[in-house]
């Protein structure tokens, strides 16, 4: 047997910019702009599974899931740079919600070099895979009838990571 499943999703909400950095909106006289996709948006998603039958009734199966990588909340300490009264202000034409998507590095790093921070090159957006395996038994003791399992789990022993550091403020200055 096999089966497999695919889904494509989008989440939009207005509250995941304001609340994972803990400093209020981007702009607090436009409530509207601060809607966008979710922390927890996910695009996409496959899970496959199959069973096998081997002789001597041993079952091989396997789960495979695999995840595009989550957005994350691109985040700043440059200050209060709209004069709206909020610190934490993104610079110009880093968008909230772009991060692992549509994240301007031109723009990041043209903040980052007016404030004498190395520019930054790429930003590594993880997805998500792994692959469990289990073989089963079945054996017949007088009228009872026992399965021995075995299972592994993370098979080809990835690391499943989280989004990177979300603030294009943070110092990696060389110096």
């Amino acid at each position: 047997y096999l089966l497999g499943s695919y889904t494509f999703s989008k989440s939009i909400d207005d509250g995941s910019y304001t609340t994972s950095d803990g400093g209020g909106p981007q702009d607090a006289r436009n409530w509207r702009a601060e809607r966008g996709v979710s922390d927890f948006d996910r695009r996409h998603r496959l899970v496959v599974s199959g069973i096998v039958q081997l002789p001597a009734a041993v079952q091989v199966s396997a789960i495979g899931d695999f995840r595009s990588s989550l957005r994350f909340n691109p985040t700043a300490s440059f200050g209060d740079l709209n004069n709206d009264g909020y610190v934490n202000d993104l610079p110009t034409g880093v968008l909230p919600g772009s991060g692992c998507r549509d994240l301007d590095l031109d723009a990041v790093n043209a903040a980052r070099t007016a404030r004498n921070l190395t520019a930054v090159t790429q930003v590594d957006c993880p997805g998500f895979a792994n692959v469990d395996v289990r073989l089963s038994k079945f054996f017949q003791f007088g009228g009872q009838r026992i399965e021995l399992i075995a299972q592994l789990f993370n098979v080809f022993n990835r690391a499943n990571f989280n989004v990177p550091n979300a603030n294009v403020s943070a110092g990696n200055d060389a110096t």
